[in-house]
């Protein structure tokens, strides 16, 4: 597996973690600063399914054949996922924070970098397409 697609995939379990510790055992008082730490996690993790997208994307114009586009898919897909459900988590965070009057740091900065995860994940779907069933029976 890539070095790239490794780290990203390893990185989203990190960030998911803290995401179902925090839900299992926060303190109220703690509440809106524990949320700001998950959020800059979330912004880190954004900036690297960027680098790992822009990674994949030197790859499949050095060689779109070649095995490293294939041995990077499923790992990318699937952090690509989990950093898509992480966001939605956080974002529900940050909404119950408001709810009871805080004010969270960077949470717009959060909804633009979920929009740009969302426009890579349809990136990624373009080189790695779902299989057609028709075709594949076809074949």
């Amino acid at each position: 597996m890539s070095i790239f697609a490794e780290r990203y995939l390893g990185r989203t379990r990190a960030v998911e973690g803290l995401v179902e510790n925090w839900n299992f055992k926060h303190d109220q008082a703690m509440a809106t600063m524990d949320v700001e730490e998950v959020v800059q996690e979330c912004l880190d993790l954004s900036a690297l399914c960027t680098h790992a997208w822009q990674s994949l994307r030197q790859i499949v114009l050095r060689d779109p054949n070649g095995p490293a586009v294939d041995e990077a898919e499923e790992p990318i897909k699937a952090a690509v996922t989990k950093t898509s459900q992480i966001f939605q988590s956080v974002q529900e965070l940050i909404t119950q924070a408001q709810i009871k009057g805080y004010t969270i740091q960077n949470a717009k900065a959060l909804r633009g970098a979920a929009q740009q995860v969302r426009e890579i994940a349809a990136k990624i779907d373009v080189v790695y397409p779902q299989p057609n069933e028709e075709q594949m029976r076809k074949s």
